[in-house]
């Protein structure tokens, strides 16, 4: 894939290599901590952080086949990525009226991941990531983003289709998000 310059000569968007993985893997806990850790960090928070967004798990993905990982940059600065699990199926555990496991059925790939640094947001760098891959991947897919998380709103004004919800187990905590399907 080429690499796509954007608007600002100096930005663009491209595949992630093996040199980029640090700064996924520091970009991705500073974006995971200001989304959930509202009120601090907490142990349990810090944990999670230190032992899921490693170099090694960037590496992982970026040279498995069934991951994309497309990452924004300007000059040497990452400000988001788009990681995409092309092996995983949509899952709701209960579906929004008007939808059921037929009408998410031709759902192809998911976002794992779209990640904005909180300084860069605003500036069209997560629509500019999902629109290259859409080009790219040219199907239906899913994602599922926790509840209160401020990026509904994004999802909702990109058209995101919202299917159902899914929880999950998180600390003791069940955390309830909103799964969304796109048709590009």
């Amino acid at each position: 894939m080429q690499k796509r310059r954007l608007a600002n000569e100096t930005q663009m968007i491209r595949l992630a290599t093996p040199s980029d993985c640090s700064n996924l893997a520091v970009l991705s806990a500073q974006v995971w901590l200001d989304t959930y850790a509202k009120e601090g960090v907490k142990r349990q928070y810090s944990e999670f952080v230190l032992s899921n967004f490693t170099v090694e798990y960037f590496q992982q993905l970026v040279s498995h086949t069934d991951f994309r990982l497309w990452l924004c940059e300007q000059g040497d600065v990452l400000q988001g990525f788009v990681l995409v699990n092309l092996k995983s199926h949509c899952q709701c555990d209960r579906y929004t009226a008007g939808y059921d496991q037929v009408a998410v059925s031709d759902v192809s790939y998911e976002v794992e991941k779209l990640y904005v640094s909180s300084r860069h947001q605003g500036q069209g760098i997560g629509k500019r990531l999902l629109a290259v891959m859409e080009q790219e991947l040219a199907r239906p897919y899913w994602l599922y983003t926790w509840v209160e998380n401020d990026a509904n709103s994004f999802y909702r004004h990109l058209d995101f289709a919202l299917v159902g919800q899914l929880a999950f187990e998180f600390s003791g905590h069940s955390i309830h998000n909103h799964v969304y399907v796109k048709h590009p």
